[in-house]
């Protein structure tokens, strides 16, 4: 797959001891080149590289999903996946404090809506000030 356009390295996926660098571009996230699949109940499956991002990599994820537009935290964390080819899971336990550091940054704001499966849920926005942060 090409990626194309300014990308950052987020982290690096460890495989059979080689070491591959993991982009984080204008296209998704890759080229990982090792195969990376979850099942369908999210657990691991043994084949799986382990995959470490650097500090502030799910920040600039979560603003380069809502660049695209408003969405609730289940719906940016979902859509990393399917752009990293479920090689990133976002856990609750990361993504819920990164969203409210990034609201404290002015980088994103937030309202209550209804989600598409009819829930109550906190829709976040990127702001101008998120705007520039992704971009510089």
């Amino acid at each position: 797959m090409p990626w194309e356009g300014i990308g950052w390295i987020v982290g690096f996926v460890v495989d059979s001891g080689a070491v591959v660098p993991l982009y984080l571009g204008t296209q998704g996230v890759g080229p990982l080149g090792v195969g990376l699949n979850r099942s369908r109940d999210m657990t691991m499956t043994p084949k799986e590289p382990d995959v470490d991002l650097m500090p502030g990599t799910l920040d600039l994820m979560v603003l380069g999903v809502l660049r695209a537009g408003a969405d609730h935290g289940y719906a940016i964390a979902r859509r990393i996946e399917r752009a990293s080819k479920d090689a990133i899971g976002i856990e609750e336990g990361s993504l819920y404090p990164a969203l409210h550091r990034m609201q404290r940054k002015k980088w994103i704001t937030s309202e209550w809506g209804i989600s598409d499966s009819g829930r109550r849920a906190k829709f976040y926005t990127l702001s101008d000030a998120g705007r520039k942060e992704l971009d510089r």
